[in-house]
């Protein structure tokens, strides 16, 4: 068990067990004597009128602090919860590296949206051009849920090459490759 103060688990596991009521019952006694004779006596001794609760809890040994399994629980929740937001922020920042142009020319303008959304974002190189067999870090974020990208580059006159639904499924953690073959279908690698 995990301390929800300190987060030490040298913790240690306590019971402790609280009885009332009274061990020996006359009226059970008497009623057992009328039913049962001499031997109805012995069930007076009974004690049926006793009622124990259980106390279950834990106490660090490190911070001294003493809690149950319900603060305990409620704290490895509240850990869990950031374990899952640092492993989503880690997946977001494992796509973002860099982009090695395959194509055959020289692109000026690269554009990379979303494939839910209708409009081209910002021309991902800003000033810069992205030569043919030269690779380039870029800044847009892909996130484990939204692989499916799609990509619009313009070349030195201004022509304009749009390709949809690429998938960075396949991509190393570095970057990514954008690659044409002879018929012009773009993949990345």
């Amino acid at each position: 068990m995990k301390c929800p103060n300190c987060g030490s688990e040298n913790c240690q596991f306590i019971a402790t067990t609280e009885t009332h009521g009274k061990s020996f019952s006359f009226s059970n006694a008497c009623c057992g004597s009328i039913l049962l004779g001499p031997i109805g006596i012995l069930c007076g001794a009974c004690g049926t009128g006793v009622h124990s609760k259980t106390h279950e809890y834990w106490i660090c040994n490190t911070c001294g602090k003493r809690f149950n399994q319900y603060e305990a629980r409620k704290s490895m929740e509240a850990d869990a919860h950031r374990i899952e937001k640092f492993t989503f922020y880690k997946e977001i920042q494992a796509r973002t590296g860099a982009v090695v142009n395959h194509t055959g020319i020289d692109i000026y303008e690269l554009y990379a949206s979303e494939t839910d959304t209708d409009d081209w974002e910002e021309d991902v190189l800003g000033d810069n051009i992205l030569y043919n067999g030269n690779s380039m870090n870029v800044t847009f974020t892909i996130t484990a849920n939204d692989l499916d990208w799609d990509f619009a580059i313009r070349d030195m006159d201004g022509a304009q090459y749009e390709y949809y639904g690429l998938s960075f499924k396949d991509c190393d953690v570095n970057g990514a490759t954008l690659v044409l073959d002879s018929d012009g279908n773009a993949t990345l690698n």
